[in-house]
């Protein structure tokens, strides 16, 4: 399946259903759920919020989310899919009334693909509030993979920052996470990688200080 438009709250309506008190996202034969990972304050003695997880079942067999999500190439289909999942976890944390911060994992390209595309963007602030959420309660995570078009990566987080949202960036350490990215996205919230922190714990690397 290819995408040739970005979804319509329509179509992106359809690709979504209730079931049995938790909603569930639908591409082609694969089914999506999410799952919620608590984030913990500094202190470690409290949650501050929840990371949104993708489950991705196939013929009822589990489907790792990096090979599913890796299928998707093409600017559109990628904005396409992390606004799938963006709403399903929305919908989902909402439902279960969890409280704090929803952090939303999203491809660069996805924030560079609908920069121009006003209606898609305000669609996504608009199921945030429909959700009975604030946005300073939602952080966008870019992810680490790159973005040529950084004009539009920048313009796309510009107009969720307006609207009150957040950003964030994950996995800083790994493939374009890095200082330039922090340097052009000024996040709100950096995330460091695992593996940063382990070196620091394993050899007392000074230059990670």
């Amino acid at each position: 399946m290819e995408f040739k438009e970005l979804y319509t709250p329509s179509t992106l309506g359809k690709s979504l259903s209730l079931v049995d008190g938790e909603w569930i996202g639908h591409f082609e034969e694969y089914v999506l759920k999410s799952a919620f990972q608590p984030i913990l304050s500094k202190s470690l003695d409290a949650i501050i919020g929840y990371e949104g997880l993708l489950r991705v079942t196939k013929n009822a067999l589990s489907i790792s989310p990096l090979v599913f999500l890796s299928r998707f190439e093409k600017k559109t289909e990628i904005a396409n899919i992390c606004g799938l999942c963006a709403s399903l976890h929305l919908r989902n944390f909402s439902l279960a009334q969890l409280k704090g911060k929803i952090f939303l994992n999203a491809h660069p390209t996805m924030f560079a693909r609908i920069s121009n595309n006003s209606s898609a963007i305000d669609h996504a602030i608009r199921r945030i509030h429909l959700e009975g959420l604030k946005p300073e309660n939602v952080v966008w995570e870019v992810t680490e993979f790159k973005e040529s078009d950084e004009a539009h990566l920048l313009q796309g987080l510009s107009a969720f920052k307006r609207s009150g949202t957040k950003i964030a960036v994950d996995d800083y350490g790994q493939m374009a996470s890095n200082d330039a990215r922090i340097n052009l996205l000024k996040p709100d919230i950096i995330k460091i990688d695992r593996s940063l922190i382990l070196d620091f714990c394993h050899n007392n690397n000074p230059f990670l200080i």
